[in-house]
């Protein structure tokens, strides 16, 4: 299946648009260090909600994910 991009998609107005975006930001003492990542991704953020996208962002946050799979060793899982 080919997916789409922004630019092949003629309307997103009113369309709900997935968006996989990476916001494991480094954190120091509560607060953000380094938002370049969320910076990068507003770009694509502010496309959508200009052309009336309904966007949803998913992310994960690897230090939970760390945390709570302690019982899954990626190095044993098949390729």
């Amino acid at each position: 299946m080919k997916l789409k991009t922004l630019k092949t998609i003629k309307n997103l107005n009113n369309k709900r648009v997935l968006v996989r975006v990476g916001f494991d930001c480094p954190i120091k003492n509560g607060r953000v260090v380094d938002d370049s990542r969320i910076q990068q991704a507003m770009l694509t953020i502010e496309y959508l909600a200009k052309h009336k996208a309904k966007v949803i962002l998913i992310t994960q946050d690897r230090k939970s994910t760390r945390l709570n799979s302690s019982h899954t060793d990626i190095s044993r899982m098949p390729s």
